[in-house]
């Protein structure tokens, strides 16, 4: 069992079993046991709504104990509290699978995710710099403006 803290500072235990994957099923219509394993993260990770709502359904019968609705969880739910909740979902499936083999290779492919998640991140995040100077560049040659904030050096102060 893993657990996670949403925005309103309620702590919530996410389990996986048989039952609450069944729950999944029949209110969302998502498998969280699909063969496509890479593909159903894909989907997941991609769209935070989608995420959430698996996520309170797999902690409904908790939040129906605490009186807390779907809407009530939706709104404790934005920036990191998603990204935590999403990595207990993630260490609880691959906890969930029966196989030691299988549950070794989905702990592999949940790092790998998460590296090229990284990676991909410092990437957009070199490239956004990179632009970002050269546009910088950029309108300093347009308006005739100086890169620099600091005042002429005395030399090149002619005087008084």
């Amino acid at each position: 069992m893993h657990t996670f803290k949403d925005n309103a500072s309620r702590t919530w235990s996410l389990s996986i079993t048989i039952d609450s994957i069944k729950r999944v099923r029949q209110e969302l219509d998502f498998n969280l046991t699909r063969s496509d394993f890479d593909k159903m993260l894909q989907e997941l990770l991609g769209d935070p709504v989608q995420l959430c709502d698996v996520i309170f359904c797999l902690i409904k019968p908790e939040a129906e104990k605490n009186n807390v609705s779907d809407a009530d969880f939706g709104r404790a739910m934005a920036g990191d509290t998603i990204e935590q909740a999403a990595t207990a979902l993630l260490e609880e499936l691959a906890d969930f699978t029966p196989n030691a083999r299988d549950r070794a290779q989905l702990q592999r492919l949940i790092a790998a995710l998460r590296s090229l998640s990284d990676k991909a991140r410092d990437l957009m995040d070199q490239k956004m710099k990179a632009e970002l100077a050269a546009a910088e560049v950029e309108i300093e040659k347009t308006f005739g403006l100086s890169s620099t904030s600091s005042p002429a050096s005395s030399a090149s102060t002619p005087d008084r």
